[in-house]
């Protein structure tokens, strides 16, 4: 390629796997050439994801993609992307790197024409627009949303309204019965806080009772994402030297959602996933540190009920007017819709009727340049430069696990609003000032451990820091206690950690919920069973708590504990269960639940009753569905699976995968949910990673390359990943040479 863009000469080796490694002189050839390489395997991706973003579906598929384009509109996921995109622009550098990168994609979308379109192009009938700044804000957006986009105050409030406070408080407490935190409770603050605010003094739920006949159309809440990280410390090496394990958990899609790729700047190099769209490494390691992150999910989005007249929303005694923002949306064939979104001062209303609306307040709604965090990490030479990295990080928050030679370290990093006890865990009164958010936790006091005593670090979604040694309140829903408990415990008790110990470790598919409830449970079933129910109950007594591909035990409990939960709590709480850290304790320690009495029967419920019949309905389904017991295999109930992007186009997914793995246990793998990157790290020089994830380079679902990873990954193997400072030494499958151009006006 010659391009006047360009300032220097580029190289770009392609090795074995079709990885870039791509060589440059100077920071904007690097991330013009690492657009273009993107552009030239995910191109269609790339679009995709920022339409369904921003909400512009709707001009290539038409009218049926109108009504989720309209709810993204009402999000103001555009709005936030525009609010970053501000702050990418006034920053000279994150400006060089979009611009560049923008110029790369663009340089390979100008070579096209309609026969070289990718596939779904042809398919679909449309072709491919230019990439813009806006683009890459959008899909930072997307990102945000995916992994902050929890709603479960409407719920709690119905909840509330309902049952009364004491109620929701014991079974949707604010710190969970069960965890092992992220920051260890012994771990002594190093910083003072600050000034935290006083709730208030009344809470007016009378306003909020209209608010039920709303919620009472939801559906069952259930929380897709997770991930698990960690780092151990030389000490607990074989090698004395620092490893660094990720694995983010994430909805499984081909194109997959990574790209592989390693980067080279003068002197310097580094090797992760990209995500297609967005300039520079996400996950992976250099030189000198390697880093990984998990989701924190804490509380970053609250409603707000607001009380409207016509175009005015009530605040603090005054009628202040609501801000319009007309959002066009083209469909397909030529029609036009304007739609009108509000505004109050929280964020955008995301329903709106005559006398009262629900506005959003969402942290990505702030400006930030996320860019730069990964700029300082892709680049930086130790534990300062990771800092300086950090403060740059605003949403979604992270727990961003940090190793090098010597040091080991995990932040929870995000703008973390200043909230008192409780705000945000129910719809917030938006009449008054004292529900809004009360400012921001200074970044140095965001929860973090440092080379702690313990020789390891680790997250898995569990609550970052504990009440007993953390003054400021995150939120309320974590992820339940499996996975951080698993990890932790072993951790622990793991001495002379090597490479393929880890390895095992990020495919342990022990459930710590089945070893702690399951002979409990057992004790109360008869064992007067006869036939199929006496095999299910030899099935599970012989069971070994592992939910491996081919173990029986493994789907029966799975079933078993679906249908106990539903019959414990679907009558009187059918929109959100109680997290399973509750159930598991009143199971184990409550001599009678009240909750057990299934208020839709006349029959007096109890657990020993509850537990027989959940067993049954478990078998008789199981029968139903995968027929006598010898083909109750956890992979053929579990129907793992990776679905194209486009659900619309039909086979170009994989087929049933023969894999392990559940969302409790650490190898997280649901049906097409789950481990989306493994990586692990050695700190020894020279650094040398692991990794692997389902899919291919290549977005181009005729490409044999397109699913290359996905056996790989389902058999729980992994590919070695190099840093090459010589380029000579790649074992390369194609060469391209990039070469500055006269840029010559005709």
């Amino acid at each position: 390629l010659e391009h006047p863009y360009l300032r220097q000469p580029v190289k770009i080796i392609f090795d074995e796997r079709l990885v870039p490694h791509i060589y440059a002189q100077n920071l904007s050839d690097l991330y013009f050439a690492q657009g273009y390489v993107t552009a030239y395997f995910r191109l269609w991706q790339m679009e995709t994801q920022i339409r369904a973003a921003e909400g512009s579906l709707s001009e290539v598929l038409g009218e049926k993609a109108l009504d989720y384009d309209r709810y993204r509109r009402h999000l103001g996921i555009r709005y936030a992307a525009e609010n970053t995109l501000k702050m990418l622009m006034k920053d000279s550098l994150s400006a060089q790197i979009v611009r560049s990168y923008c110029e790369g994609v663009n340089a390979y979308i100008r070579q096209l024409r309609y026969r070289t379109f990718p596939l779904e192009y042809k398919l679909l009938n449309y072709q491919p627009r230019l990439w813009e700044p806006i683009h890459t804000a959008l899909l930072l957006k997307m990102m945000a949303w995916d992994l902050t986009g929890k709603i479960t105050e409407d719920v709690l409030t119905h909840y509330r309204i309902q049952y009364g406070k004491e109620v929701v408080d014991k079974l949707f407490p604010n710190y969970p019965y069960i965890t092992v935190p992220i920051v260890p409770e012994e771990q002594p603050l190093d910083f003072f806080p600050i000034e935290i605010p006083e709730p208030p003094s009344s809470q007016l739920w009378d306003s909020l009772k209209q608010f039920v006949l709303w919620v009472q159309k939801d559906t069952l809440k259930e929380d897709n994402h997770g991930s698990n990280n960690w780092a151990v410390s030389g000490k607990k090496t074989q090698s004395g030297y620092p490893i660094l394990c990720n694995d983010p958990h994430l909805n499984l899609r081909l194109p997959a959602i990574w790209i592989e790729m390693a980067l080279y700047w003068k002197e310097k190099g580094c090797y992760g996933v990209a995500i297609p769209g967005a300039p520079g490494i996400v996950l992976g390691f250099n030189r000198y540190f390697a880093w990984g992150s998990t989701n924190v999910g804490s509380d970053f989005l609250d409603l707000y009920l607001v009380k409207l007249k016509k175009d005015q929303y009530f605040y603090e005694g005054k009628w202040l007017p609501l801000r319009k923002r007309i959002e066009t949306i083209k469909v397909r064939n030529g029609k036009t819709i304007q739609d009108t979104v509000y505004y109050t001062h929280h964020g955008p209303l995301i329903q709106k009727h005559e006398h009262w609306g629900v506005a959003l307040r969402w942290l990505a709604h702030e400006p930030s340049n996320e860019l730069l965090t990964f700029f300082h990490f892709n680049w930086g030479a130790n534990y300062q430069d990771f800092l300086k990295g950090l403060q740059y990080f605003y949403c979604p928050p992270q727990n961003f696990v940090y190793a090098d030679t010597q040091h080991i370290a995990l932040w929870s990093q995000g703008k973390f609003p200043l909230k008192w006890e409780g705000q945000g865990k129910f719809l917030c009164d938006g009449r008054y000032q004292i529900y809004d958010w009360q400012g921001w936790i200074p970044q140095s006091h965001n929860p973090h451990v440092v080379d702690p005593p313990q020789g390891f670090v680790f997250s898995a979604n569990q609550p970052p820091a504990s009440p007993k040694n953390y003054p400021y309140y995150l939120d309320w829903d974590f992820a339940p206690f499996e996975r951080a408990q698993r990890i932790y415990q072993r951790l622990n008790t793991m001495e002379n950690i090597t490479v393929d110990s880890m390895k095992q470790l990020q495919l342990d598919t022990y459930h710590p919920l089945a070893a702690m409830v399951l002979p409990h449970l057992l004790k109360k079933l008869p064992d007067t069973f006869q036939g199929i129910y006496k095999q299910a109950l030899n099935i599970l007594q012989r069971w070994d708590y592992y939910m491996d591909a081919k173990s029986k035990g493994a789907t029966l409990f799975k079933v078993f504990w679906q249908q106990l939960e539903r019959a414990l709590w679907h009558d009187e709480f059918p929109y959100l269960y109680p997290r399973r850290d509750i159930t598991a304790w009143l199971i184990l320690h409550a001599d009678t639940i009240p909750w057990a009495d299934n208020r839709n029967t006349p029959e007096k419920g109890t657990l020993p009753i509850l537990v027989e019949q959940s067993f049954k309905n478990a078998v008789d389904l199981l029968q139903q569905t995968l027929g006598d017991t010898t083909h109750w295999q956890w992979y053929r109930f579990k129907k793992s699976h990776i679905p194209h992007l486009a659900p619309m186009l039909k086979g170009f997914g994989t087929p049933l995968l023969e894999v392990g793995g559940d969302k409790q246990v650490v190898n997280a793998l649901g049906t097409s949910h789950g481990p989306s990157w493994r990586m692990i790290v050695s700190l020894k020089p020279p650094v040398q990673g692991w990794g692997v994830y389902p899919g291919g380079q290549t977005g181009n679902p005729l490409n044999p390359e397109f699913q290359a990873f996905v056996t790989t990954w389902a058999k729980g193997e992994y590919y070695p990943l190099k840093l090459y400072p010589n380029p000579k030494k790649i074992k390369k499958r194609m060469q391209w040479h990039f070469t500055p151009a006269l840029n010559i006006k005709e």
